[in-house]
């Protein structure tokens, strides 16, 4: 039993310095998407712009490969199903450990934030009249703990 109370102890002191890294939001992280265009036309691009702001105590470093691959998009239409893939998403081939392409190394001091920019029709159907919603996700890096960051859902209204 004393044995148990002291390997808890130590775990306890071991994490301590990296739960006092987080502020009381409790994420890594935080994302915010936005649309310079709440309404679009069939066919035209369907900009979304993504903030990751970082939320610790202390610098973060992150690693952007393909904005693509490093953000989840999910789109609904206005019944909750999924809009359908474009054959662009099909072929995308992410993978955490690129043989070629671009590595942009991404550090962060606290509260500053980084934006990238997608096209979700790009990676969506968008072709039908319809309102969608449309959130991110992004991996919380293993350095950085695990899990994943949702963001905020906002809408976007395709016209023709």
């Amino acid at each position: 039993m004393r044995f148990c109370v002291v390997i808890l102890f130590f775990v306890g002191i071991l994490t301590l310095p990296v739960r006092r890294l987080v502020k009381a939001s409790g994420e890594i992280f935080s994302l915010t998407v936005s649309t310079p265009r709440e309404t679009a036309k069939t066919g035209s691009d369907i900009q979304l712009m993504i903030e990751l702001t970082n939320n610790t105590n202390h610098d973060i470093t992150l690693i952007d490969m393909n904005q693509y691959c490093d953000y989840t998009v999910e789109v609904r239409d206005s019944n909750g199903q999924s809009a359908p893939e474009t054959e662009q998403k099909r072929k995308l081939k992410c993978t955490d450990n690129p043989v070629a392409g671009k590595v942009i190394i991404v550090k962060l001091k606290p509260g500053e934030h980084h934006e990238t920019l997608v096209f979700v029709n790009y990676l969506f159907e968008m072709t039908r009249a319809d309102k969608y919603t449309v959130q991110v996700a992004r991996e919380i890096p293993k350095e950085l703990g695990q899990g994943h960051v949702k963001s905020n859902t906002i809408a976007i209204t395709v016209t023709e």
